[in-house]
């Protein structure tokens, strides 16, 4: 959060999504890690291993949320690289405008 303030990047930590089923919020108590510039949603872990339920969970805030891309973040990694702690998962049911920096 530190260092998205120093580069002037919008950041939010532990977001609340909100359910509501036929208008009634059913108060799961969701939060999403980092919302990065109301549109990138980031989930943060530290774990043996990314698990289906990982993925499954970022998918759900996605659509919940409404927004297009997620990073799943897994620090209990020796190299942080794309496919080893850094997984990137797409909402592809969002129907918003994309800015072309998120892809």
């Amino acid at each position: 959060m530190i260092e998205l303030k120093k580069q002037n990047i919008k950041a939010e930590s532990e977001v609340a999504i909100n359910v509501t089923y036929c208008g009634e919020d059913l108060g799961l108590g969701f939060r999403v890690d980092v919302l990065v510039e109301d549109i990138l949603i980031l989930e943060l872990k530290s774990i043996t291993a990314i698990e289906t339920t990982h993925y499954k969970q970022l998918s759900n805030y996605l659509h919940l949320a409404n927004k297009p891309l997620g990073y799943l973040i897994n620090f209990n990694v020796d190299e942080l690289v794309v496919g080893i702690g850094f997984e990137k998962v797409r909402n592809f049911q969002y129907k918003g405008d994309v800015p072309k920096w998120l892809y």
